[in-house]
C-alpha cells in the first residue's frame, strides 16, 4: 500500500492488513466465497501458505479475491499467528477501524482481549465496564483493561489510575495494562514516593496470568 504514507489512519491500516483473523472475521460477515481454486489462490499469493489454519483457507482466498487484504509490507506472507493489536471499546473500534471484536469473540477468534478504556474521569471509566459488549467478552475469555497512566506532558492523578484499577477489578475482568508504562513512574503533582507507594498498594503480591478457556477451537491459537 504506497498511497497510505502520511494519512491519519497509516499505523492502523499497517496493524489490521496484517491480522488475518479479523480478515477472516470481516469476509465471512460480508458472505464472500472464493470464487476458483483455493488452493491455487492461497499458493499464488502466499509463501507461507501451508501455515494458515485448514478453518481459515477459503475465508483468506476470498478476502484476497476482494482484495480486502494486502500483508503490507511483507505482501507475500500472510504470518496466521501474528498477535493482534488492543482495540478500542466496541463503538468507537467499529466506527473508525472497522474492528468488530464483539463477533470476532463470539466466534472464537479471540482467546485473550484488552480493550484500551482511556478516560479522564472515574464514571465514565466505569461506565465503558459496563457496555454489554464488554461484560459477554469478559464472561467468555479473559479480558483486560488498558489504563492511561499518562502521557509524557500530561500526568494522571494516582487517585484517578487507582479508581480504575479497582473499577476493573470489581467488575471481574482479568487484569490491567498501563499506557503508557513509563508513565506509571511520572509523579507529575505528586512526589515519587507517593506514586510508587500507589504502585506497591495495587499490585501487593504477584498473580497468576488468567488461564485461557480451552474450549475454544483451535482457530483461536
Amino acid at each position: 500500500m504506497n498511497d497510505i504514507q502520511g494519512h491519519w489512519a497509516e499505523t492502523c491500516i499497517e496493524i489490521l492488513s496484517q491480522q488475518g483473523k479479523a480478515v477472516i472475521a470481516l469476509t465471512a460477515g460480508l458472505g464472500f466465497t472464493p470464487s476458483r481454486s483455493t488452493s491455487a489462490t492461497l499458493a499464488q499469493s502466499f509463501s507461507d501458505a501451508a501455515t494458515i489454519p485448514v478453518y481459515a483457507k477459503d475465508t483468506v482466498a476470498a478476502a484476497v479475491e476482494q482484495q480486502l487484504m494486502v500483508n503490507y509490507p511483507d505482501i507475500k506472507r500472510f504470518r496466521p499467528n501474528k498477535p493482534a493489536t488492543s482495540p478500542s471499546p466496541a463503538g468507537y473500534a467499529y466506527d473508525s477501524y472497522l474492528q468488530d471484536w464483539p463477533a470476532w469473540v463470539r466466534s472464537g477468534y479471540v482467546e485473550e482481549l484488552l480493550v484500551q478504556i482511556y478516560r479522564r474521569n472515574l464514571s465514565s471509566f466505569e461506565y465503558e465496564l459496563t457496555v454489554p459488549a464488554m461484560v459477554s467478552a469478559r464472561d467468555r475469555i479473559p479480558t483486560g483493561i488498558g489504563v492511561l497512566s499518562g502521557l509524557r506532558q500530561d500526568f494522571m492523578d494516582s487517585e484517578l489510575v487507582a479508581g480504575q484499577v479497582l473499577a476493573a477489578r470489581q467488575q471481574g475482568y482479568a487484569g490491567v495494562a498501563f499506557f503508557f508504562y513509563e508513565s506509571i513512574w511520572q509523579a507529575g503533582r505528586e512526589s515519587v514516593a507517593a506514586r510508587e507507594a500507589m504502585v506497591r498498594s495495587l499490585f501487593p503480591t504477584p498473580k497468576a496470568r488468567p488461564t485461557l478457556n480451552s474450549e475454544l477451537p483451535d482457530a483461536a491459537s
